[in-house]
């Protein structure tokens, strides 16, 4: 259930109050956001012996022997991204609709019917993204913070391509240096758990990457709020 003095907010919600929020969300619906991500996994450990096969083939036999060996790892690679973007869009509708505690099966169907235009603008933002930081680091981290937003502007509002990543410009206007903060410091916790040994990557996977996803999300309602 969402928590009402989330959304009526009408300042940034603190940082404490956000993360407590987000564990709250992942606590709730810990089994659903476990098995989507071991489904995300998967997929990584099924291209890994496609690529051995083909750098075995290339040390031993050459370009040319081996470059049926890289086609079939080119095309389970792409196959293996394409199901990661689908347990990411999966994991967005799960956030929006945890009122209605949807089954797994619901968040992956949803997931799939809007996985096309939810990878377009991931590509958009990308772009334009990494256009900005080759300009210069400045531009680069702008854009990223201004667009941070569109994937969840897709899924809630239903606004497309390059609308959405306007609208997520729009909510973050005026508070760029609050929604860049909270963005810095969810960054930095992937990167100080990888540093434990072992577990480190387990812990990523399975908690930081739909706990972030969470805590954009609360950011994303907090603002709309804002700007209601």
């Amino acid at each position: 259930m969402q928590n009402n003095s989330m959304v009526s907010q009408k300042i940034m919600v603190p940082i404490e109050n956000l993360f407590k929020e987000s564990f709250e969300i992942y606590k709730n619906s810990f089994w659903s956001f476990i098995k989507l991500a071991f489904i995300g996994s998967i997929g990584f450990i099924v291209v890994i012996p496609f690529g051995i096969a083909w750098a075995v083939a290339m040390l031993f036999s050459g370009f040319w022997f081996s470059f049926p060996f890289f086609l079939v790892f080119f095309v389970v690679l792409l196959a293996v991204i394409l199901v990661c973007f689908w347990i990411q869009v999966s994991l967005l509708f799960l956030i929006k609709n945890r009122a209605k505690k949807p089954t797994l099966k619901d968040s992956l169907r949803e997931g799939w019917n809007h996985l096309l235009p939810l990878i377009w603008i991931y590509f958009l933002t990308g772009l334009v993204s990494f256009l900005g930081f080759l300009l210069l680091i400045i531009p680069g981290i702008i854009f990223t913070t201004w667009f941070l937003f569109s994937r969840y502007v897709f899924v809630v509002e239903g606004k497309r391509g390059t609308q959405a990543l306007v609208a997520s410009r729009n909510l973050v206007k005026g508070h760029w240096w609050p929604v860049f903060f909270r963005l810095l410091l969810i960054g930095l916790l992937p990167l100080v758990i990888s540093w434990i040994p072992f577990a480190g990557g387990i812990i990523n996977l399975f908690f930081t990457m739909p706990f972030s996803l969470i805590y954009f999300y609360l950011i994303y309602e907090n603002l709309k709020a804002i700007k209601s």
